[in-house]
């Protein structure tokens, strides 16, 4: 999904949620988001704990599984950090190093442990490879791929219309918070995603 951050209309995370999960007929659990995660963008300021170990980061969203009589089991929820930091090949591979010893390709991926961990039926990321580099970007792209095999469904909003082309089945341009053009198969290229998403006609753009 490419959408104008100028124009798109949707300021707030869930609201966007809900209209884009309306837009694609995707039905919502009446109790809230908790079958829905959201990766957001700047994970510095919305999603990474910099200052906390990669455990912690990690866990964060499910502690009480490790807990037994108001007691916390380390062992238990070390082994439950070293498989997700395993899987996802985040380096270095120690549970106790805090995200700002990480580089951003690692701390993105500790970010995707923590919501993965959940097994979300939805899983939202926006703009999942901002700021890492080439490798952590195409592992990003195969472990997005992998959650999208084990049956998530997932919804990827990107600036880089390079990534949406890679990792879309279908691609929705928004503008001032409506459907303005979709894609898919065959169809989907990277310069007629950018002329949509800037209102031009897709004929001037071939």
């Amino acid at each position: 999904m490419s959408a104008r951050d100028d124009q798109s209309g949707l300021p707030q995370p869930e609201k966007a949620l809900s209209s884009i999960l309306a837009q694609l007929s995707i039905p919502r659990d009446p109790a809230g988001l908790e079958h829905e995660d959201l990766v957001p963008a700047e994970r510095h300021a919305n999603a990474a704990f910099m200052t906390s170990s990669l455990r912690e980061n990690i866990t964060v969203t499910r502690p009480g599984i490790h807990f037994r009589g108001g007691l916390l089991r380390k062992s238990p929820e070390r082994s439950d950090v070293a498989t997700w930091l395993e899987r996802l090949d985040v380096r270095p591979r120690n549970s106790e190093f805090t995200m700002a010893d990480l580089s951003g390709g690692n701390q993105q991926k500790v970010v995707l442990a923590r919501w993965l961990r959940m097994k979300p039926k939805v899983l939202v990321l926006n703009d999942p490879t901002q700021g890492v580099d080439i490798g952590a970007k195409s592992d990003i792209h195969k472990l997005i791929d992998e959650a999208a095999a084990e049956g998530t469904a997932v919804l990827v909003v990107s600036t880089d219309h390079e990534e949406l082309v890679r990792l879309c089945h279908r691609v929705l341009i928004l503008r001032r918070g409506k459907v303005a053009d979709e894609m898919e198969g065959g169809r989907m290229d990277h310069d007629l995603i950018t002329a949509a998403t800037i209102g031009r006609d897709r004929s001037s753009a071939a």
